[in-house]
């Protein structure tokens, strides 16, 4: 079942910060492999990265919560990444 960026994203951030005790900004190797695994993030093309990247921003802007902000920092993050590892920029 293919799912929407919306649905990703919901996923995501049900799953992210599930402790508290982190610092804001700091990225641990499990959400990591979170952002990566949920979004397939290897197997996107720059059109799809830049697609989502977009979506992730748009919608974190309707948004007033510290841990939504630190969401999108972290898959933005994680999204320009992979777009300089394809030649892309960011």
């Amino acid at each position: 079942m293919i799912k929407t960026n919306f649905q990703m994203y919901m996923e995501v951030k049900g799953h992210y910060r599930n402790n508290r005790d982190i610092a804001r900004g700091v990225l641990e190797e499990r959400e990591i492999k979170l952002i990566n695994r949920v979004f397939e993030l290897e197997k996107m093309k720059l059109t799809g990265l830049q697609n989502l990247r977009d979506f992730i921003v748009a919608i974190t802007n309707k948004s007033s919560s510290p841990i939504d902000w630190d969401l999108m920092s972290a898959i933005t993050y994680l999204i320009d990444k992979r777009k300089i590892e394809l030649g892309g920029s960011v």
